[in-house]
C-alpha cells in the first residue's frame, strides 16, 4: 500500500505502479490538496488514477485533519473517471484489497 497516491513524489507514482503491480494505493491527503502549489490539479489526479488503475485506488481520508464528507464529494467530483470507477474507490475496491468481509443490506435484514 502507498499512501497518498505518492503524495508530494505523485509525479513518480505511476512508474512506481508500473514497477509494482501488486501495490495498492489510497488517496488520502493527495485529494484534499489538490489544486495547491506543487499538487495536481483535479484533472492531473484523475490521470494519475487512470493510469495507476482505478481498480488500485481507494478512499483514504486522513480522518480527522480532513471531513470523510468532503473526501467523498471530491472523489465524486473528480473529471474523467466513470461514476462506476469514483463509486468502487469509495469502498468496494479497499473490500476487495483488504479481504474484508461485505455485508449487503439486503442480506443482513
Amino acid at each position: 500500500m502507498l499512501a497518498h497516491l505518492g503524495g508530494g513524489a505523485w509525479r513518480q507514482t505511476a512508474a512506481f505502479a508500473d514497477a509494482f503491480p501488486r501495490v495498492s494505493f489510497d488517496l488520502c491527503e493527495i485529494i484534499a490538496w489538490t489544486g495547491a502549489r506543487e499538487a495536481p490539479s483535479t484533472n492531473e489526479l484523475a490521470k494519475l488514477i487512470l493510469e495507476v488503475g482505478p481498480q488500485r485506488v481507494m478512499l483514504g481520508t486522513d480522518f480527522p485533519w480532513y471531513d470523510l464528507g468532503d473526501t467523498a464529494n471530491r472523489v465524486m467530483d473528480l473529471p474523467l473517471l466513470s461514476h462506476e470507477q469514483k463509486t468502487q474507490m469509495l469502498g468496494a475496491n479497499a473490500a476487495r484489497i483488504l479481504r474484508l468481509p461485505v455485508t449487503r443490506q439486503a442480506e443482513a435484514r
